[in-house]
């Protein structure tokens, strides 16, 4: 089975740009909010990602929100989370602050297909 990546992010132009970069690797799913990804990620019968990219600036339930859920759930806590946002100097800042488990912070303004690729692929052990 091919590893699931679930991209919680606004732009789907973003999603599809992951889902090219992922092709024959990984089965990509895109939830355009952070509210929507929480409540997705703890249904009962919901296939759990490998590894999640998060935009920190979402509508509803921003990213700060969604670690923060993540984090108080034991069943999704350990899910690596690559943050992928274009205002990576902040986050950068905030995350020295915080007890967080991202695996890294990819400045969107940067993002490759061959990096974005390799990046995930290590974040979930392939």
């Amino acid at each position: 089975m091919k590893a699931l990546v679930l991209v919680i992010d606004d732009d789907p132009e973003i999603a599809a740009r992951v889902a090219v970069a992922l092709d024959g690797v990984a089965d990509v799913t895109w939830i355009a909010d952070g509210m929507s990804a929480l409540i997705s990620l703890r249904r009962d019968d919901a296939r759990l990602p490998d590894v999640i990219l998060l935009e920190m600036l979402l509508p509803d339930l921003d990213g700060w929100g969604v670690l923060d859920g993540l984090d108080g759930d034991p069943v999704l806590e350990n899910i690596p989370v690559l943050i992928v946002t274009s205002i990576s100097s902040e986050i950068v800042r905030r995350v020295a602050h915080r007890k967080i488990r991202a695996v890294l912070i990819i400045d969107k303004r940067t993002l490759n297909d061959r990096t974005l690729r390799a990046t995930v692929l290590a974040a979930i052990g392939a």
